[in-house]
């Protein structure tokens, strides 16, 4: 009992301690919870770091990149080598010959499955090029400029950069690296799209002040090898255009009446695209009900005429790549990864918004649908621009369509045939299939 009443005593005192200097006492408890939480926190800290580093020792994946010549006995001593690295597990030690990677490529694209087949060990290009431009761009495309000074209008961004690097993921299918370049492109905020469609292709608004121009190529008139005119069109007969030399039949450029049929009537890019012409003697002319052979589409006026300029000699800059292409790789991309939602609507109708044509939603379309849509918003979008039959391949429809156009495609067009120059200045090259004659 004695020593129950000492222990009591104790705490009484203790209790009217605290109380009689109440401040020193908060502040050394205050002082022994904060040192013991700190204590806490950094001891889970350590152990948090430690299996983090731990997960990253067992997760980390390196490849190596052997060149075209390297030997099975090669092979062999550099797997010995890795054997012999410390803290390298050789069950995760794997080698993929180009027959096995051309067989994942194979197996996971339908698109190149078959042209793979058609490959041999002299002809497998595999990605070694890829991985190239990709390492490249990322290592060394914050070192551009973001906007060029006038004298640099023409060169390389970074907004220019990131899209190439956008168009190569694209190719790849690697939606989730375009979702993040697309955003790294828009998180610049040096583009936006022009309130109207014609004017991007205006010759009066070339330059660092045009907002929806990403990488463009130069003209000028004095460069006679590289002048041009993209808004040669087809006619029947003598429409009354500036330019007489616009008075012929040309056989140049169309858009198949298939194609124009999927705009809508009220869409304002129609207006860069020839249906309806007067003719030399004032009459308004359907171009689509005129019997001539060579009118079998409507004819592209994309870019306006050069005013300083007769004949074709023009000097209008053409734009490689502008800030729409992006906005409908964004919402590709979305789709592709997650299906449709009204963030990837909302990019679509942005352009559609421009174009005066009618806004879609979110209700009618599934991740098919969508897909859909969205490659035949590029074709209404970005005609004449070059993107077409990247487009169709990506989406495993070129050779299709062309046969639907009456073309003899084979399924090996998908590839270009190599310059003869090129094969004669390089043995190494070999022909793509199907090219060899």
């Amino acid at each position: 009992m004695r020593g129950f009443r000492t222990i009591n005593r104790y705490f009484r005192d203790a209790f009217h301690g605290v109380f009689r200097n109440f401040s020193l006492s908060l502040a050394s408890i205050s002082c022994i919870t904060i040192t013991l939480i700190v204590v806490a926190f950094s001891l889970l800290l350590s152990m948090n770091v430690e299996n983090f580093s731990e997960s990253i020792r067992k997760d980390v994946t390196v490849v190596m990149f052997l060149k075209s010549d390297t030997t099975a006995e090669d092979v062999s001593k550099i797997k010995k080598e890795l054997e012999g690295v410390s803290n390298i597990e050789n069950s995760t030690i794997e080698f993929k010959s180009k027959a096995d990677s051309a067989l994942e490529l194979k197996n996971g694209n339908d698109i190149f499955a078959t042209t793979v087949d058609k490959w041999t060990d002299d002809t497998n290009p595999l990605l070694d090029s890829y991985m190239f431009m990709v390492k490249e761009i990322e290592e060394s495309y914050r070192d551009l400029a973001v906007v060029p000074s006038a004298a640099d209008w023409g060169h390389f961004t970074q907004g220019a950069a990131l899209t190439l690097l956008m168009k190569i993921y694209m190719g790849a299918k690697q939606f989730d690296k375009v979702n993040q370049v697309a955003d790294e492109i828009i998180g610049l905020g040096t583009y936006e799209l022009l309130p109207d469609y014609k004017a991007v292709f205006d010759i009066n608004n070339e330059g660092v002040t045009h907002k929806e121009a990403i990488f463009v190529i130069g003209q000028t008139t004095s460069n006679a090898k590289y002048a041009w005119t993209w808004f040669a069109c087809v006619m029947p007969s003598s429409p009354l255009y500036a330019g007489t030399y616009l008075k012929t039949i040309w056989g140049g450029l169309k858009m198949p009446w298939t194609f124009y049929d999927k705009y809508e009537e009220q869409d304002k890019r129609l207006e860069t695209i020839v249906r309806y012409y007067t003719d030399t003697d004032g009459n308004k002319v359907d171009y689509r009900q005129v019997d001539h052979p060579k009118a079998t589409g409507a004819a592209p006026m994309k870019y306006s005429e050069d005013p300083e300029q007769k004949g074709e000699r023009q000097s209008n800059d053409f734009i490689m790549f502008r800030y729409a292409d992006v906005l409908l790789a964004k919402a590709e991309a979305m789709n592709e990864l997650n299906g449709p939602s009204e963030e990837a609507i909302e990019w679509v109708n942005q352009i559609r918004r421009r174009a005066n044509a009618t806004e879609i939603k979110l209700v009618d379309f599934n991740k098919d649908t969508f897909r859909d849509f969205i490659l035949d918003e590029r074709g209404r979008e970005l005609y004449c621009e070059g993107h077409r039959r990247d487009d169709l391949i990506r989406h495993g429809k070129y050779i299709e369509y062309a046969r639907k156009d009456g073309m003899d495609a084979k399924d090996y067009h998908i590839l270009f045939p190599i310059p003869q120059k090129a094969l004669n200045e390089n043995s190494n090259l070999k022909q793509n299939p199907g090219y060899e004659n």
